[in-house]
């Protein structure tokens, strides 16, 4: 989705659905409340550990536009625990947004490093697999409401406490921590995130399937 230009500057976006409610509908089925399944899955052993999330609970928007298609994990054997399925869970909404980024990118070229904002950056465990996914540095913004900063921000530039909106960002945005990917971690996500990406297109005739046997039974 592209935005209006202003002046020299090009808003390129693609809104998904996946994020922290994913993550909220995973800990509320395991029996947990969101702190509790990421602190569990920070005390577990770090890294990827082969399951495959697909975060499309309510379809997905960007870049599928896909009403029908549905979430699953990918990869579950006897030896997964539930860390392992919230890490699933947390990596697969980064691979959402490295799919997204990738539609962005070739519109409007390379972002490094890309910054994280909202309820999800507060959590180091999810910036750090963002990082990892993303395989490139992660910048978490000092404010993490970075919708209401930036309707603030459009408020001050109309009341005329800033000349634009460039200088207005200049001043109140900051960088609280950057999130460097670990080498390893990320290679081997890499080839996690390809069936990531090839599930999608392999399981689209089951997703429609299923969306007509709800129409007929739900």
């Amino acid at each position: 989705v592209a935005f209006p230009r202003v002046g020299d500057v090009r808003v390129v976006a693609g809104p998904t659905q996946a994020g922290g409610d994913a993550l909220r509908w995973w800990a509320g089925a395991a029996g947990l409340s969101v702190e509790d399944a990421l602190a569990e899955c920070v005390r577990a052993a770090p890294g990827p550990t082969g399951v495959v999330f697909t975060p499309h609970l309510m379809g997905e928007r960007a870049p599928l536009w896909d009403a029908d298609v549905r979430g699953a994990f990918l990869g579950v054997s006897s030896s997964v625990t539930r860390p392992a399925l919230t890490r699933a869970v947390l990596e697969g909404v980064a691979m959402s947004a490295r799919q997204v980024l990738g539609e962005v990118e070739a519109a409007c070229g390379p972002l490094d490093p890309v910054a994280l904002t909202g309820g999800g950056s507060r959590s180091d465990l999810w910036c750090r697999v963002h990082a990892d996914v993303l395989a490139r540095p992660v910048a978490r913004l000092a404010v993490a409401d970075a919708g209401a900063l930036g309707a603030a921000l459009l408020g001050a530039v109309g009341a005329g406490l800033h000349p634009d909106m460039a200088a207005a960002a200049d001043r109140a945005v900051r960088v609280e921590r950057v999130f460097v990917p670990d080498p390893e971690a990320a290679g081997r996500l890499d080839g996690l995130y390809s069936v990531y990406e090839e599930s999608y297109e392999a399981l689209r005739g089951v997703h429609a399937a299923l969306a007509g046997w709800r129409s007929r039974h739900l």
